[in-house]
C-alpha cells in the first residue's frame, strides 16, 4: 500500500471520528432537553404511528399514508426489536450523519478536487443544523444521506452505460422519495443529465432510462398499491402533498405557513369536508391543490412575487423553524451554541449560502471547471431548491440541498483563495454583497412560533409532572399569543389542579372570548362558577349553552341546582322537571329535585322523588341517606333503618350513613352502639365537629363525665380553629379580589 493511500485512509478515519464524536457529544447534551423523550408535532405523529406498527399492525392505518412511510416504519422496526427507545434512532442518525460527511468528501473529490472534497466534508462535520436534525425524531437526516448517495450513484452509473447501475440509481431515488417525496422532481432532471453519456456506440440509452424507471417503480409502486388496497384511493406516496402545497401557495401565506397544531390547524384540515363535503383523504388533497391552482390563475402577479420571495427565503441564513426552533435547542448544548447562532451573521447557512452562490457563479463563468459531476451538483441544487420553493421554506426542508451547497461553497472558497489583484477584489466585494443579502433577515420572532414553542415546552413539562415549569410556559405562550386556545386550556387546567379556581375561571373566560362557540368549555366554566358560589355568572353561561342545546337534560339539571342555590325555587323546579322529562331514566335531576322539595318543606314530594331516584339507582348513597333522614324526621324509624343498613352495606365507612345511624340508635336508647358509631366517624375524620359534639353528649348521658368534658373541650378548640381558618380565608380572598381590581385598573 502506498504511503499516500495510507495517509488518505487515516485522514478519512480522522474525519469520521471527528464527525461521529461531535454527534455523540451533541446527543449526550441534548438529552437534557424536555423534548428528548417527549416528541411533539411531526415527531409525535411519527412515534405514535411507529408504536401502532410495532404492535403488529404493519399494514398501517386503513387509509393512504398521511406522511411518507419510511420514517414511521424505521421507528416501528426499532420499537418492535428494542421496545420504545428514543435514544437508539438518534444514535443511528448520528451514524447516518457521519456517513453523509464521507459521501460529501467523495462527491467533492469527483466533482472538483480533493481539496474541495475535504473542505466540504469538514464543513458537514461541523454543520450545526445537521447535528440538530440528526438529534430529532424526524426523517431529515436520512433524506440528506440518501440524496447525497443518489448523486454518488449517478456519477458511478452515468459512464457505465449498463442496466444494473441505473437500476440501483432508480432504487436509491425511490427510497429517497419514501423519505421526503419532493426529491421525485429530480427524476426527469437526472434522465436529462444522463443524455450527456448517450453516444452512437451506446444505442441502449432508452434501456437505461427504463432501468432507472424500474428502480423507481420497485420502491414506490408497492406503497402506491398499498394505498389503493388499504385506503381505497390511488395515492402515489402520501396525501399531505395537497395541504402542504396550499400552505405555501395562497393569498395569506404569512398566516398559513405559521399555523401549528390546535384550532387553526384543525379548521384547515377540515376545509375539504366543510366547504365541499369531501371526506376521502386523497380527494381532500386534490381539493387543496385546486384551491392553490385557483389562486395561481386569478392572481398570477401575486403568485410570481411569492415565488420570488420564497426563493430569497431559501438562500437566507436563518434557520426558519417548522415544528420547533433549532436555536432553542442551543440552550441545552454548548456544542450547538458554537455551531449554530445569529449575531449579524446567521451561522452557518448565512456563510455557506453566500459562498455557494459565489462558487456557482464562478462555475458558470469558468467553463474549464465544468464536468458532468459539477453539472449534476448544480442541477440537483437548483431542482431541490425549486421543489422547496414550490411549497414553503423552512430550514428543515432545505437541508437535503446542503451537501451540494457545501461542495459549491468549498469550491467558491478555494477559487477565491487562488485569485490575485483585481479578480480577487471583485470576488471579495461580490462575497460581501452576498453575505449582506443572505444575512439581512433579522426579524422580530413570530408570535405564533414563540407561543407554540412555549406551549410545547409546557406540555412536555406537564407530562413529566413538573407543574411549576409547565405553568410558567403556559403563561408565556398566552402572553405571546393571547388567543392560543390549547395554551389557555392547559393553563386553566394547571390552575384547577393547583386549586386556583378563580384564575382557572378567568382563563376559561379569556378562551371563550376568542372561541365563544366552544360549549363544552363554557359548561365547565359554568360548573366552576357555580362551585365558587358565583351563581348569577354561572346562570348566564348555562343559558348561553342552553340556547344552542335546548334539549340537553344535563343543562337543565345544572340550571336546577344553581337556581336552587340562589333561592329561585320555581325556576329550579321547572328545569329539574324538564331534565326528567327529557331523560326519564337519568338520575341527574331526581336527587337535586328531592333536595329542593326538602328545602321547600314538601316532605311527601321529597320522599316520592327519593324513591324514584332509588328505583333507577339502588346504590345511590346520598339518596339513601337523605331519604333515611327524612323518614327519621317523620318518625318512620323502621323504614329509615332499612335504608341506612343498605347504605352501610354499600360503604361501611360512609360518614353520612354512620352519623344518621348513630342518631337513630341514640333515639332508640342504644347508647353503646351510638357511641361506637360516632367513635368510628372520628377515627375516619377527627375534624368532624358534629360527630364529636354528639359523642360528648352521649358520654355525658351514660355517666362518663370526664370523657364527655374532654370531648367537649376538644370540640370547642376545633370550632375556634375552624372559625379562625374561615376568617383567614375570607380576608385572603378579599385581598386577592382587591389586588385583581387594582390590576384591572
Amino acid at each position: 500500500m502506498k504511503e499516500s493511500d495510507t495517509k488518505a485512509r487515516l485522514a478519512t478515519l480522522a474525519l469520521a471520528a471527528l464527525a461521529l464524536g461531535l454527534r455523540l457529544l451533541y446527543l449526550f447534551q441534548s438529552a437534557e432537553s424536555p423534548f428528548f423523550d417527549t416528541p411533539v408535532v411531526d415527531a409525535r405523529s411519527y412515534t405514535e404511528y411507529a408504536r401502532q406498527l410495532a404492535a403488529g399492525s404493519w399494514a398501517g392505518r386503513p387509509m393512504p399514508f398521511w406522511q411518507a412511510p419510511f420514517y414511521p416504519y424505521f421507528l416501528g422496526i426499532l420499537f418492535s426489536l428494542f421496545e420504545e427507545n428514543y435514544y437508539l434512532p438518534r444514535l443511528l442518525q448520528a451514524l447516518a450523519g457521519t456517513a453523509t460527511c464521507l459521501v460529501i468528501l467523495q462527491l467533492g473529490r469527483k466533482a472538483f478536487s480533493p481539496k474541495v472534497g475535504w473542505l466540504a466534508a469538514l464543513g458537514a462535520a461541523l454543520y450545526g443544523p445537521l447535528l440538530y436534525f440528526e438529534g430529532e425524531l424526524l426523517p431529515t437526516s436520512w433524506a440528506v444521506l440518501i440524496d447525497a448517495v443518489l448523486l454518488l450513484v449517478l456519477l458511478w452509473a452515468g459512464p457505465q452505460g449498463r442496466f444494473f447501475p441505473w437500476l440501483i440509481a432508480g432504487l436509491v431515488l425511490g427510497l429517497g422519495a419514501l423519505i421526503v417525496p419532493n426529491v421525485l422532481l429530480f427524476a426527469p432532471v437526472a434522465i436529462w443529465w444522463s443524455r450527456r453519456f448517450r453516444t452512437d456506440s451506446a444505442p441502449g440509452w432508452g434501456r437505461l432510462v427504463g432501468a432507472f424507471a424500474l428502480g423507481l417503480l420497485l420502491t414506490i409502486g408497492p406503497v402506491t398499491l398499498r394505498n389503493r388496497l388499504v385506503g381505497e384511493e390511488w395515492t402515489l406516496i402520501s396525501f399531505n402533498v395537497g395541504i402542504n402545497f396550499y400552505l405555501g401557495n395562497n393569498p395569506d401565506y404569512d398566516h398559513t405557513v405559521t399555523i401549528r397544531p390546535g384550532e387553526g390547524w384543525r379548521e384547515l384540515v377540515d376545509l375539504p369536508e366543510h366547504e365541499a363535503g369531501i371526506t376521502q383523504p386523497g380527494a381532500g388533497s386534490r381539493y387543496f391543490l385546486g384551491k392553490s391552482w385557483d389562486y395561481m390563475k386569478t392572481s398570477p402577479g401575486d403568485f410570481l412575487t411569492l415565488l420570488l420571495r420564497k426563493t430569497y427565503l431559501f438562500w437566507q441564513g436563518a434557520e426558519i423553524p417548522r415544528n420547533l426552533d433549532p436555536y432553542f435547542a442551543t440552550q441545552y448544548s454548548s456544542l450547538l451554541r458554537l455551531l449554530l447562532w445569529e449575531y449579524g451573521l446567521a451561522f452557518p447557512f448565512g456563510l455557506v449560502s453566500a459562498l455557494a452562490l459565489l462558487g456557482a457563479t464562478w462555475l458558470m463563468i469558468r467553463s474549464n471547471d465544468r464536468s458532468p459531476a459539477t453539472d449534476l451538483i448544480l442541477l440537483f441544487t437548483l431542482t431541490y431548491m425549486l421543489s422547496v420553493v414550490l411549497f414553503f421554506i423552512t430550514g428543515r426542508y432545505r437541508l437535503p440541498a446542503v451537501p451540494c451547497l457545501l461542495i459549491l461553497a468549498a469550491y467558491g472558497a478555494c477559487t477565491l483563495a487562488t485569485l490575485r489583484q483585481r479578480p480577487l477584489y471583485l470576488s471579495a466585494g461580490a462575497l460581501v454583497l452576498l453575505l449582506v443579502a443572505t444575512n439581512s433577515n433579522a426579524q422580530t420572532p413570530n408570535n405564533r412560533l414563540v407561543a407554540f414553542q412555549h406551549y410545547s415546552l409546557a406540555a412536555a413539562y406537564e407530562s413529566k409532572g413538573m407543574e411549576t415549569n409547565a405553568l410558567q410556559h403556559y403563561r408565556s405562550a398566552v402572553e405571546s399569543r393571547p388567543d392560543h386556545g390549547r395554551a389557555l386550556l392547559g393553563l386553566a387546567s394547571m390552575y384547577g389542579m393547583g386549586q386556583r379556581y378563580n384564575d382557572a375561571a378567568t382563563t376559561w373566560q379569556q378562551y371563550l372570548h376568542y372561541y365563544p362557540e366552544q360549549d363544552n368549555v363554557r359548561l365547565q366554566l359554568a360548573d366552576l362558577l357555580s362551585m365558587l358560589g358565583k351563581h348569577p355568572e354561572a346562570l348566564k353561561d348555562y343559558h348561553k349553552v342552553l340556547s344552542s342545546q335546548p334539549d340537553r337534560a344535563l343543562l337543565h339539571s345544572r340550571l336546577g341546582r344553581t337556581y336552587t342555590a340562589t333561592g329561585e325555587f320555581d325556576q329550579a323546579e321547572a328545569h329539574l322537571l324538564r331534565a326528567i322529562d327529557l331523560d326519564p331514566d337519568s338520575t341527574l335531576a331526581y336527587y337535586p329535585l328531592a333536595q329542593l322539595y326538602e328545602r321547600r318543606e314538601q316532605s311527601e314530594r321529597a320522599e316520592q322523588t327519593y324513591q324514584q331516584l332509588l328505583v333507577h339507582r339502588r346504590d345511590h348513597l346520598a339518596g339513601l341517606c337523605h331519604l333515611a333522614d327524612l323518614l327519621l324526621r317523620r318518625g318512620a324509624e323502621d323504614r329509615a333503618a332499612g335504608h341506612l343498613k343498605q347504605a352501610l352495606d354499600l360503604d361501611p365507612d360512609n360518614l353520612h350513613a354512620l352519623r344518621s345511624t348513630g342518631k337513630l340508635e341514640a333515639n332508640q336508647g342504644q347508647y353503646k352502639k351510638a357511641i361506637q358509631r360516632f367513635q368510628r366517624i372520628l377515627k375516619l375524620n377527627p375534624q368532624d365537629l358534629q360527630a364529636r359534639r354528639s359523642l360528648a353528649h352521649l358520654l355525658l348521658k351514660t355517666g362518663q363525665r370526664e370523657r364527655a368534658d374532654a370531648e367537649y373541650e376538644l370540640y370547642q378548640q376545633l370550632e375556634r380553629q375552624r372559625r379562625m381558618k374561615q376568617q383567614t380565608i375570607e380576608k385572603t380572598q378579599d385581598l386577592a379580589d382587591e389586588l385583581q381590581r387594582q390590576f384591572r385598573k
